[in-house]
């Protein structure tokens, strides 16, 4: 149903190296005019050449990597590309045909006033993108960004700024008919990712390379991500990968977390048939101090956050 090339960069792939991957897939599984392939990209990479080469492969989904179109945000985030490649990459793609391309877009950033925030909203109105994702920038360990705030060189992310943007952006979608269909997602209509909601339904999904997640019934596996220590031990015929199978526990913790991310909710009734084992009581007195605090909202079977 879906492919997908993620990142690190895929788009630094050659054509021939594109050709290689799409002709094995072909040989093992059955793909039609309705598989979304999607390929990664950072704006420096898709420019007119990467893009026509784009457009002569299966690929028919571009995942731009954005972030921001304002200059001193790309620089404190360290970003190769600048404010008018990102532009100009969206366009050479929609040039080549391109219909179905998303981009990421990173808001509550120590540089992004709101101001600047509602002007990148505004150039999704612009460019006619159909789907995109608006994420809140998380200072993850081991990054410089981390080091940084901590030796209090950057201020840490500011809570209510976070919110402010978070409510802007909801703004944004309501008024220019984006479908909110996940927290971070964003699209028109009947274009939601196939492939991202297909994670968040809990389906089955094949990862290839180097760090890439496998899950099918209820076990979990992921490849090594060193690329040499993975590339030696598939020349000796071995997955080196690393499994775990969930427990009931495990699947209805990620149950709640997935769906209640989504538009579509949490359904009472899966609670009910799927996780017997779990202690339903307790769950349901916990629904009902949410339901009174109005962090969730209940339609026949279907909770979902206010």
């Amino acid at each position: 149903n879906t492919i997908y090339l993620g990142g690190g960069t895929p788009s630094l792939l050659t054509n021939q190296q594109i050709e290689r991957i799409f002709n094995t897939i072909q040989r093992h599984y059955n793909t039609t005019n309705n598989t979304e392939v999607t390929i990664e990209a950072n704006p420096d990479d898709l420019n007119k050449t990467k893009v026509k080469m784009l457009s002569l492969s299966p690929i028919n989904r571009l995942s731009v990597g954005v972030q921001s179109f304002h200059n001193d945000d790309l620089n404190f985030l360290n970003r190769a590309h600048n404010s008018s490649q990102a532009i100009s990459s969206i366009k050479n793609a929609q040039n080549k045909g391109f219909k179905n391309i998303s981009i990421d877009l990173i808001y509550a950033i120590q540089t992004l006033s709101l101001e600047k925030w509602k002007k990148n909203l505004a150039y999704i109105k612009e460019l006619e993108l159909p789907h995109f994702s608006a994420y809140s920038l998380t200072v993850e360990k081991k990054t410089a960004l981390y080091n940084f705030v901590k030796k209090g060189k950057v201020k840490p992310v500011n809570d209510n700024k976070v919110i402010s943007h978070f409510k802007v952006l909801q703004e944004f979608a309501k008024k220019n008919n984006y479908n909110h269909y996940e927290i971070s997602n964003l699209c028109k209509k009947g274009l939601e990712s196939k492939h991202n909601s297909s994670y968040w339904s809990g389906d089955p999904y094949l990862g290839v390379g180097p760090s890439a997640h496998s899950y099918k019934d209820g076990v979990r596996s992921w490849n090594i991500s060193n690329n040499t220590s993975y590339i030696k031990s598939i020349k000796k015929n071995v997955l080196p990968q690393t499994k775990e199978v969930l427990t009931n526990q495990n699947k209805f913790n990620e149950y709640i977390l997935t769906s209640l991310r989504t538009k579509k909710g949490c359904d009472t009734n899966v609670l009910k048939n799927n996780f017997s084992s779990i202690d339903l009581a307790k769950i349901e007195e916990e629904i009902d101090r949410q339901l009174q605090e109005k962090t969730i909202q209940i339609k026949n079977t279907k909770l979902t956050l206010t």
